[in-house]
């Protein structure tokens, strides 16, 4: 059903209530990219293996109410800036609505005691982990050993900023543990509170009093050469780790932000600039500059996490594969993730052949097609502007396909996507909304 957010609008409030944009920024050249244009096909080739191993079965969480999985960042381009602490300390974090936990590189991080993961996709085949595990690791599956990597000999503390809580007047301690075991790799530290400022500190600033947040002073290898300094989490309090209420679901509840929304908004991806801002997300209302004013909302399946189930799929009108499929929107995953019978279809509808040196589908760059998903009876359809990726005169599609037999999740709407759509979570009626970027 075809909705608009009239009513959230009717509902802005003057006086300490607030909405504003927080810029997000590119902070590098994208992992894929980097190898297609330095043409090491064969690193490429494992980091697709091992990608897709990781969202099919790494990162799950038990819980007391519900399994969230928490998804790798290898690939991740985009950040947002925030400031911690009174004065401010600034850091780069990664926006995420699959973690409801937010967590920062600290002062204390123990470079020479990391993480040595065995990584989830060792378990899954036994080539594929003499290849790229040690045999410690098929062997024993859960024994902690590393993975061989280029990162394994390098500190995953340095580099980053640290938060220095002596140096802020507004911070106090908590001193519970915490670990997380994200996909990528463990972390783990103590949890305190202070204060969070969001926004463009150029144009307008909120701050959140009094939040929770982890310390962490040991990471994973995989950490290593990373450019974040920790991640925003913004999914639901009910799967963060130590029950830690997240960050923005604190402001609402403080009575901050004029909505319990936030909307993320990203600009199409054509250029490999760096420390530009390409989108931003509007915390306590829906985004008028960027997006249009007509929303499909979806009920969430669950008020823990922001999945839903859409209709069907299908390419330029063809053959629509119809689900009901369970999805999720990720602003951490570079590419949209598909099953196998629906890339199928696609790559028959736009006669895609599939480059074994790289592991893409490649198609001539003058291609012109639609991928859309139906859900309430609406269409949303995305071009070839923002689907496909052009290399050294050849063009890519940006999918790739995966079965998750642990979660059921059957599609990931990544990056490509959702660069031409604003999605609007509301945190409070637990739905999701879709508009069209302007």
């Amino acid at each position: 059903m075809l909705l608009k957010f009239a009513l959230f609008a009717c509902l802005l409030t003057l006086g300490l209530a607030a909405i504003l944009k927080a810029p997000i920024h590119k902070n590098k050249e994208s992992h894929i990219r980097r190898l297609l244009r330095e043409k090491k096909h064969e690193e490429l080739r494992a980091f697709n293996r091992i990608q897709m191993a990781k969202y099919a079965r790494g990162g799950q969480i038990k819980l007391d109410k519900t399994k969230q999985p928490l998804y790798d960042y290898g690939n991740q381009e985009y950040n947002v800036r925030l400031t911690i602490g009174t004065p401010g300390q600034t850091f780069e974090l990664l926006p995420d609505t699959a973690s409801g936990n937010t967590w920062i590189t600290d002062k204390t991080c123990d470079g020479s005691n990391p993480y040595y993961d065995c990584p989830s996709f060792c378990r899954l085949n036994e080539d594929w982990c003499v290849l790229y595990c040690y045999s410690r690791c098929c062997n024993n599956p859960t024994q902690s050993t590393p993975l061989i990597s280029q990162n394994d000999e390098q500190d995953p503390c340095a580099g980053k900023k640290k938060f220095d809580s002596s140096a802020s007047s507004t911070y106090s301690t908590d001193g519970t543990t915490f670990q997380i075991p994200f996909g990528l790799g463990n972390v783990s530290g103590v949890l305190g509170t202070d204060s969070f400022t969001l926004g463009d500190p150029s144009k307008s600033t909120v701050t959140i009093p009094g939040a929770m947040f982890g310390q962490v002073n040991r990471l994973s290898t995989s950490y290593a050469g990373s450019a974040f300094d920790g991640v925003l989490g913004l999914a639901f309090q009910d799967v963060a780790v130590g029950g830690v209420k997240p960050i923005f679901q604190t402001g609402v509840d403080q009575g901050i932000f004029d909505q319990p929304i936030f909307t993320i908004y990203m600009q199409p991806d054509n250029q490999d600039d760096v420390d530009i801002p390409v989108g931003s997300i509007t915390f306590g209302g829906l985004d008028t500059d960027n997006c249009a004013s007509s929303y499909t909302t979806i009920k969430l399946i669950s008020d823990a996490v922001w999945w839903f189930n859409i209709d069907g799929v299908s390419t330029s009108g063809q053959k629509q594969q119809t689900g009901p499929f369970l999805t999720m929107s990720s602003i951490g995953t570079s590419l949209n993730l598909v099953p196998p019978s629906v890339l199928y279809d696609l790559v028959l509808a736009t006669n895609a052949q599939y480059d074994f040196n790289i592991g893409f589908y490649s198609l001539k760059c003058d291609s012109t097609f639609t991928w859309s998903i139906f859900v309430n009876g609406v269409e949303l359809s995305a071009d070839q502007s923002t689907l496909m990726f052009k290399t050294h005169d050849e063009c890519y599609l940006k999918f790739g396909s995966w079965e998750d037999e642990l979660h059921k999740i059957d599609i990931i709407l990544g990056v490509p996507f959702l660069q031409q759509f604003c999605v609007a979570h509301d945190v409070t009626q637990g739905q999701i909304g879709f508009a069209k970027a302007k």
